[in-house]
């Protein structure tokens, strides 16, 4: 699903159907991975805060008008200019509320993320530390 997604992403960045540079795709997936498996997936306490809500929403509007500006101009050969004008505007608002999201679900994980690491060193089984890299 998602994750196929994310990879033809990449790939779309790499063989030319898109505009957007990989170095640029990159951290963004890197990002949202992060955040969905890392954060979400793993301490699910964090999952049913607003600020999922606002990173949802955030992530879906930006791709929602992305790939249509993308799927017209391909298909059509151009976008009309409300999308261009949504495409070029939108971020502004779009991505500060993303950002804000991301790093607010990171804040409120790090007390889940730290009993996780005192209780999986107590056991003595290894583990990766989500929070020796956050803090």
């Amino acid at each position: 699903g998602a994750r196929a997604a994310w990879w033809a992403q990449i790939l779309h960045g790499l063989v030319g159907l898109v505009r957007s540079p990989v170095t640029a795709t990159l951290p963004q997936i890197g990002s949202r991975l992060f955040l969905t498996w890392g954060i979400l997936w793993s301490f699910p306490e964090t999952q049913s805060h607003i600020l999922v809500t606002s990173l949802v929403i955030s992530w879906s509007i930006t791709e929602i008008i992305r790939y249509s500006f993308f799927g017209l101009k391909e298909t059509l050969g151009f976008a009309p200019s409300w999308l261009l004008w949504l495409r070029y505007s939108t971020f502004m608002i779009l991505y500060p509320t993303g950002i804000l999201s991301e790093v607010g679900l990171i804040y409120i994980a790090l007390p889940y993320i730290k009993v996780t690491r005192i209780t999986k060193k107590e056991k003595k089984t290894p583990y990766y530390s989500f929070y020796n890299n956050l803090v």
